[in-house]
């Protein structure tokens, strides 16, 4: 339980740190956000 609460804490900083890379480029680039939602998904089950 707490690895996967250490996993989200993770995700979403890199998220953040991703946002503010992206701000510059296409919008076109920021579909690795699909992923980081993948990741929640399987953590709940």
């Amino acid at each position: 339980m707490e690895y996967s609460v250490w996993l989200l804490r993770y995700i979403f900083k890199n998220k953040n740190k991703n946002k503010n890379k992206n701000k510059n480029k296409n919008k076109k680039r920021e579909r690795p956000a699909l992923n980081h939602n993948l990741l929640i998904v399987l953590i709940s089950f």
